[in-house]
């Protein structure tokens, strides 16, 4: 690794890290069962069929997957870990599940870290890509963005991906925002790998296409989008979205202050 170079061009590397961390001795109390629930903890095949109903993987289509590692919950870790490999790549969906109620904490994907260059940039164009498509894609019913893993560790979800992430969320209630987008041309792309810290930066330029309802209107823009993502190569992490830059992609644009990007940070 020490010696890879740069693809199509250096990246200056002055990403900005957002959220903020919880440690594991809170994650655990957290889950603990309340007073009024009964029973122990869900048996594997509960955790198998939670897993693979979970609309994150169904939404793969005829992907294959394979089941490639299961670590049990126990009293002192009371969560489910799963594994599943994409059999025609690197890619490895993760889910993590609460060993009490069954519902899913985590949902991220990671990969192994391949050396060269080429599958490097492919895997990382991918992950990004599904990413932040689908942090950015959301009902207002259903908006949880810390469950694709930003700019934190990803084995367990966080309360707050922002400071305000709480009033994020009532923003996205209140107005009904329906959020569709999709990367439909990736500009540019570079990559370089950091010795110092064992760390792969990337940056892409990508127009997006976003197709939001907000308050019943409908809005419909191109936007440029400046990805920053890092992958941390002697962690098991996996490629994550650090920071994220938007522009209309004209002047005379009617709609690009109305969009609601799925995330709003305080200055």
């Amino acid at each position: 690794m020490k010696k890879i170079l740069c693809l199509m061009m250096l990246l200056i590397i002055g990403v900005m890290s957002v959220g903020c961390s919880k440690s594991q001795e809170d994650f655990n109390g957290a889950i603990k069962p309340s007073a009024n629930e009964k029973g122990g903890m869900i048996e594997r095949e509960e955790a198998l069929k939670i897993a693979e109903a979970h609309p994150e993987l169904k939404a793969l289509g005829d992907v294959k997957l394979k089941l490639e590692e299961v670590i049990e919950a126990t009293e002192e870790q009371p969560i489910w870990e799963l594994h599943y490999r994409e059999e025609k790549s690197q890619l490895t969906y993760a889910l993590i599940i609460n060993a009490f109620t069954g519902e899913v904490l985590s949902m991220h994907v990671e990969d192994d870290h391949e050396t060269d260059e080429e599958v490097l940039k492919d895997e990382m164009l991918r992950h990004v890509q599904w990413t932040f498509e689908h942090w950015q894609s959301f009902q207002y019913d259903n908006y949880e963005p810390s469950r694709y893993g930003l700019a934190f560790s990803l084995n367990f979800r966080i309360p707050y991906l922002f400071d305000n992430y709480e009033e994020n969320k009532a923003f996205v209630l209140e107005n009904k925002i329906i959020s569709d987008v999709k990367i439909k041309e990736i500009k540019d792309v570079a990559m370089v790998f950091r010795e110092e810290d064992e760390t792969m930066y990337s940056q892409m330029r990508v127009i997006a296409d976003y197709r939001q309802e907000v308050q019943g209107k409908e809005i419909n823009e191109s936007v440029e989008v400046s990805i920053f993502a890092k992958n941390a190569l002697h962690g098991d992490e996996g490629w994550q979205i650090t920071n994220v830059d938007m522009y209309p992609m004209s002047q005379e644009t009617t709609g690009f202050e109305q969009l609601f990007f799925g995330f709003r940070k305080n200055s």
